[in-house]
């Protein structure tokens, strides 16, 4: 005779994290809508690092490459098809640049 093993499927259920869960649909969400999204982080961006340009870098060449080169960059991964996720990351780096500039 034949011994077959019976795997109990209650020992293998796997607890889902719900804000991991949301989390993870925010992404796919926006992986889906990428068109969407880098228009409108792509506006934000320019409006921003221009908006710093003009009134916060005071002619200051240093402050007026550090803008230049967050809003590129932004745009370049933007053109790149880079995951939506970096793109949304090096934009808040970007903002977060600008910012910091405007106020100092």
């Amino acid at each position: 005779m034949s011994s077959l093993t019976k795997t109990n499927p209650s020992i293998f259920a796997i607890e889902e994290n719900k804000t991991n869960s949301s989390l993870s649909s925010f992404w796919e969400w926006a992986e889906q809508n990428r068109i969407g999204m880098a228009i409108m982080v792509f506006t934000i961006v320019a409006c921003a690092g221009g908006l710093t340009a003009a009134f916060g870098a005071g002619g200051n060449l240093v402050s007026i490459s550090i803008i230049a080169f967050s809003t590129v960059l932004v745009e370049t991964m933007v053109l790149g098809v880079v995951p939506t996720r970096v793109i949304v990351w090096v934009s808040i780096a970007a903002l977060v640049i600008d910012l910091l500039v405007l106020l100092f």
